[in-house]
């Protein structure tokens, strides 16, 4: 039997199994930024990740009816959704390298220091993507959602030990890449 799990979004429940659009815009205020940003870890595309992030959004307003309180989180469902349109997308198309990235956001950087870390940056980036989905998810629910890791375990579906063991791989990998180009 599965123990029933505390949602800190438990509150917007009622008015989401009732269809209010404003329970979904208070939600998306407060988790958007995470889906979109566990979107865009494994993609690497900022579009791709707020298109990911929104069918997320759109498949829990069509879902909210028949949710059952308690089975799960309705952050842990938005990822574990928004992480299969993810490897939908990467399995049709494997996205290019990322080349552009955001500007870091120090205000005073030397055009030397912009220039280091645009290429540490992407150097991150290239070795991310060069990893495998599933280690890539579990570096950016680690690191990226600061998931527990047995939240994290349940979201990719498979046992604690087995996502603690393709973290080390990951860690390891990641290491193993950057160092090389940095």
């Amino acid at each position: 039997m599965l123990a029933k799990v505390t949602d800190p979004d438990v509150d917007l429940l009622p008015a989401l199994c009732r269809g209010e659009s404003a329970a979904l815009r208070r939600l998306m205020d407060r988790r958007l930024s995470t889906v979109h940003r566990l979107a865009y870890r494994l993609l690497g595309d900022e579009f791709e990740a707020e298109d990911v992030a929104q069918e997320a959004f759109l498949k829990l307003w069509k879902a909210a009816p028949e949710w059952e309180e308690g089975k799960a989180k309705l952050l842990t469902w938005l990822c574990r959704v928004a992480t299969n349109a993810c490897y939908d997308r990467l399995r049709k198309k494997r996205p290019d390298l990322p080349g552009e990235t955001l500007d870091p956001t120090d205000e005073r950087p030397s055009a030397l220091s912009v220039i280091e870390t645009r290429q540490r940056w992407d150097a991150l980036q290239t070795a991310m993507m060069a990893l495998p989905d599933k280690q890539r998810t579990a570096l950016s629910l680690c690191y990226d959602q600061a998931l527990p890791q047995r939240e994290a375990a349940t979201l990719m579906e498979m046992s604690e030990k087995a996502y603690e063991s393709l973290l080390v791989r990951a860690r390891k990998a990641l290491k193993e890449t950057v160092s090389d180009h940095v």
